[in-house]
């Protein structure tokens, strides 16, 4: 409460008290004034019509200010204001002898109090239309101020909920289209209130409705390209908590993966400083792990573990621990099950590296990178995301493959007439991946080729 407002309730007060029938006098002599004025016009004047009352000084401003606020009330009855009217408002001041000052500080009061009606009869639907924003803007123009900042009095303690309902008012399908944020946006200007002040109202229910769309996409394992952009743009429009982003952008990063990887696609990652891989060798993860595994003794079975760096690469798993390490091919996996902790593995020559695989950072991700590499090398999977199917080998599928065989014949050594052959047939669906690709002679091709 201002210092005004706390003088005038004192005044006020103290009246009740020492002149209990001050309030009844002031209204009947407002009432009279009125009618004067009414009949009168521009004859009128004001210190003739309350000369026949024996009125104290003191109760002329109430007086005044009585009169005035009834013809206001009056003009703005129907929620708008006509330029005539407003003409004759300020016609009813002067003829009043109200000074600028108090017209403009009994206009703010009432424009204050009349946003509160107008501001409940226009959101009863929900939403302000063009027409209500006008009269909005016709009431803040009378009363001298912003629009904005006279919407925002009226909405300034319910304006969080008041949000949020109309958040959830237009996210009730589950979704959210860009004609609809768009009109969003619209209502949050229209009431006056910031885009922080928005972005904070809403960050549950915006939260809530990203995790039910990805919740909803992950339903087939597929992440279309529709799906995909609807999630970033939510993302990057309703979340600016940046912790909160970075967690959305992280799920959706790793739905994109996980889509390309449940189609034989891989990440291909640069080879790490210190770590020596074969010739063509290719990464396709790079994480911390920690394998555990049974070794039988004298005195029974005992469980050890492996703790390092893990690299799923196109050939092998390697963990890369101090003291020991531990190297796994592919071609001795014999069984691999997955589930959303860890991965387990069953192998052939005498079960070294069979055991269970923690993977530290993204276990759900890497698990599925591992057991797609483990497919590929055995040619159960191949690349479905490259479209069309060409029989011509990539470049660099061409250079690693020479360096593989150290630019030889696979079969006879020879140096000469070399060609890149598909160990698996292109026409029998064979891929053109490092591990499908050899070096031949063309004499050991030919021989190939009258073998099938």
């Amino acid at each position: 409460m201002n210092k005004r407002k706390v003088l005038t309730w004192l005044e006020n007060s103290w009246g009740k008290i020492v002149d209990p029938d001050r309030e009844k006098r002031i209204k009947d002599i407002s009432k009279y004034v009125h009618r004067l004025l009414a009949e009168k016009r521009q004859e009128f004047e004001f210190r003739e019509a309350i000369a026949s009352y024996s009125i104290d000084e003191s109760d002329i401003p109430g007086v005044q200010e009585s009169v005035y606020t009834t013809c206001v009330e009056r003009a703005w009855k129907d929620l708008e204001l006509t330029d005539k009217e407003a003409r004759s408002l300020e016609w009813v001041a002067s003829k009043l002898g109200i000074p600028h000052s108090e017209r403009k500080r009994i206009n703010s009061e009432f424009g204050h109090q009349h946003i509160q009606m107008l501001m409940a009869n226009f959101l009863d639907d929900g939403s302000i239309d063009d027409n209500e924003q006008q009269k909005i803007n016709q009431l803040a123009k009378w009363v001298d101020i912003d629009a904005k900042v006279l919407a925002r009095s009226a909405v300034k303690s319910a304006g969080a909920g008041l949000i949020r309902s109309l958040f959830i008012s237009a996210t009730q399908d589950g979704e959210l289209s860009e004609d609809e944020w768009t009109q969003l946006c619209i209502q949050v200007e229209r009431l006056g209130l910031s885009r922080a002040e928005f972005n904070d109202a809403i960050e549950h229910q915006a939260s809530t409705l990203i995790e039910n769309t990805l919740a909803n996409a992950r339903i087939d394992q597929d992440l279309g390209p529709n799906e995909d952009q609807q999630l970033q743009w939510l993302i990057d429009k309703l979340i600016h908590n940046a912790s909160h982003k970075r967690y959305f952008l992280d799920e959706l990063e790793h739905f994109r993966q996980s889509t390309l990887i449940s189609k034989g696609c891989l990440p291909i990652l640069q080879c790490p400083t210190g770590i020596t891989l074969k010739s063509g060798e290719i990464v396709h993860a790079d994480c911390s792990a920690k394998m555990s595994y049974t070794r039988q003794l004298k005195t029974g079975p005992t469980q050890e573990t492996i703790e390092g760096r893990a690299l799923i690469t196109d050939s092998r798993l390697l963990i890369i621990g101090e003291p020991k390490s531990i190297e796994v091919p592919y071609r001795s996996v014999v069984a691999c099950f997955v589930n959303d902790e860890f991965v387990e593995l069953r192998c052939a020559n005498r079960g070294a590296g069979s055991g269970t695989y923690r993977f530290i950072e993204s276990p759900i991700l890497n698990g599925s990178i591992l057991e797609c590499a483990i497919k590929r090398s055995n040619q159960t999977v191949v690349d479905k995301t490259v479209e069309p199917r060409s029989r011509s080998i990539p470049r660099d599928v061409r250079q690693r493959v020479w360096q593989k065989y150290g630019g030889r014949c696979a079969e006879c050594d020879s140096d000469q007439y070399l060609e890149f052959d598909h160990i698996v047939p292109f026409v029998r669906g064979g891929s053109n991946s490092d591990q499908n690709i050899q070096l031949l002679c063309r004499r050991c091709n030919l021989k190939k080729l009258d073998a099938i």
